[in-house]
């Protein structure tokens, strides 16, 4: 019947819908894995910050409606920097650079701010209504207007802070499985790309480090 066809024709969307990010999935991943494999090569000039960009280009152009950010860990200072953040306004920019490191956060400003969460638990951390948080810290992410956020920490093989990828939403509510999926991916590939060595002992991994 009519009832029958549509929903078929809708399964078959979905289906060829999650095909195609799946295949995006896969090439992004391809693509910052080969740009690793160059940048550890002996003599690459490769730079950190270019990889971090590609990634986090590569996640919005998946996800539409996300805006995507990391942020470097730098051992010494104990703050979160941002390095690779295509889309956020140039305010919001200024704002987390500006933020204090870790050991010396709020409790009111972690809770509007999903990467300094992320930071100083080394867990995953949602916030799915920044309206709910009536406080100073929430003009951080009034620029564009955003709503919710979900930061994921990047955790060497010691469990030590490395960075976090964060997703800024203009909609309130959680991330879906196949977004928590894909910030999981980055988190591993930044992994890969940032465990520390004896190259870089007593250094950050801000720009000017690296």
């Amino acid at each position: 019947n009519d009832d029958k066809q549509i929903n078929e024709i809708e399964g078959m969307a979905q289906d060829i819908s999650n095909s195609r990010q799946e295949s995006m999935i896969l090439k992004l991943r391809c693509h910052i894995l080969q740009l690793i494999t160059d940048k550890q090569a002996q003599n690459s000039k490769l730079k950190i910050e270019a990889i971090l960009t590609d990634l986090a280009v590569g996640i919005e152009a998946i996800i539409k409606d996300v805006h995507c950010a990391i942020m470097l860990f730098d051992k010494q200072s104990e703050h979160l920097s941002p390095v690779a953040v295509p889309s956020l306004p140039i305010e919001l920019i200024d704002s987390l650079h500006k933020l204090e490191p870790l050991d010396k956060q709020s409790d009111t400003l972690e809770n509007t701010m999903a990467c300094l969460s992320a930071g100083r638990t080394l867990k995953r951390k949602i916030i799915t209504d920044l309206k709910l948080f009536d406080n100073s810290a929430s003009e951080l992410l009034k620029h564009e207007s955003y709503r919710a956020a979900c930061s994921e920490p990047v955790l060497s093989s010691k469990a030590k802070i490395l960075a976090t990828v964060d997703f800024y939403y203009k909609q309130t509510g959680k991330p879906d499985e196949s977004d928590l999926r894909i910030i999981a991916i980055a988190s591993d590939l930044l992994a890969r790309l940032l465990e520390p060595d004896d190259s870089h002992t007593n250094q950050g991994y801000l720009p000017g480090n690296i």
